[in-house]
């Protein structure tokens, strides 16, 4: 969607893919997994809550062990408890 004026301007939507599988990737726009996403317990507690046996695919780093090089959980807090259900049919 594009940004206004400066690298962290902001924009409408701005969704940053953290990684795909174990693809290693990076292309004009796109960097995999992001550069940055092993920094950032905001990123990592909760992909850790979603998707507890994923490893990095640059290092092999459990997540568990990510979280903890990263400083750790404590200041990061959930927003809400709310859990998305998939919907049954008849």
């Amino acid at each position: 969607m594009g940004r206004g004026a400066g690298h962290n301007a902001p924009r409408e939507i701005d969704i940053d893919i953290v990684a795909w599988g174990t693809l290693v990737a990076q292309w004009p726009g796109l960097v995999l997994p992001h550069p940055r996403y092993a920094n950032r317990p905001f990123v990592l507690v909760p992909l850790g809550e979603i998707a507890p046996r994923f490893t990095c695919p640059l290092t092999g780093a459990p997540i568990a062990q990510m979280i903890r090089a990263a400083g750790g959980a404590s200041g990061v807090a959930r927003v809400s408890e709310r859990r998305l259900v998939p919907a049954t049919t008849p």
